[in-house]
């Protein structure tokens, strides 16, 4: 079928600014990250034709496509993941397939904590501008609001892994929690954000508030408000 055809070309897909779109689309529906005005001017267009000529509702449509796709994306992101993620277009690609997938993820997610656990440093995956923003994003997924523009998104995937405990856990048996929150790492605030890890990220940071309040930055600012 074609959308086999496509799954099967999806490691030269994804990098490509217009490729990514055929397989984003199933994951993330109309997004306005993947999805240009114009096309979605025309898809709108189609709505109504849809609604009166299909035979399956929207809902069964979506998990359909994202069940399709979603094999072939988790092998993509298990092999590329670990340099993907501080691409801008290859990072999306990752973050969707981590948290709307559904199937087994956890191969690519091992490639993105494996960049957790190194020592915090320049280039860090929770300090760079793209990768961070995977990894919180990860973090986050299920917990804040689905934005109205992606409505007609894959939800994230009930079987996913425990992001955020995994990045905590990654962050203290490295012994770089306190190291990352000095630095600014945003992925450490959203562990403070959400239920599954914000009571014990905040007592594990507590003794250190002072100097994560002196470090200079906006985000380590943020961190040690969340500690009081």
């Amino acid at each position: 079928t074609l959308l086999a055809d496509v799954c099967a070309a999806a490691a030269d897909l994804l990098p490509d600014a217009y490729g990514r779109r055929v397989l984003l689309y199933a994951l993330a529906g109309r997004s306005p990250h993947y999805v240009g005005a114009d096309a979605l001017a025309v898809l709108r267009a189609g709505d109504s034709v849809r609604a009166a000529t299909s035979r399956k509702d929207p809902a069964t449509r979506r998990a359909e496509l994202a069940a399709a796709v979603a094999p072939a994306l988790a092998e993509w992101a298990a092999g590329a993941a670990g340099a993907a993620v501080f691409e801008p277009l290859p990072s999306q690609a990752v973050l969707e397939t981590l948290v709307r997938a559904p199937c087994d993820k956890r191969a690519a997610w091992a490639a993105v904590l494996a960049l957790v656990a190194r020592e915090i440093g320049p280039g860090h995956v929770l300090l760079h501008p793209v990768a961070n923003r995977v990894v919180a994003s990860c973090i986050l997924a299920g917990h804040a609001p689905a934005r109205a523009a992606a409505a007609d998104a894959a939800p994230p995937f009930a079987g996913n892994p425990a992001f955020a405990a995994d990045v905590l856990d990654a962050l203290v048996e490295g012994g770089q929690l306190a190291a990352a929150a000095k630095a600014g790492a945003f992925p450490v605030r959203a562990l403070l954000e959400v239920p599954a890890t914000a009571e014990r990220a905040r007592q594990l940071l507590r003794p250190h508030a002072a100097e994560i309040a002196g470090s200079g930055n906006a985000t380590a600012d943020a961190i040690a408000a969340l500690l009081k």
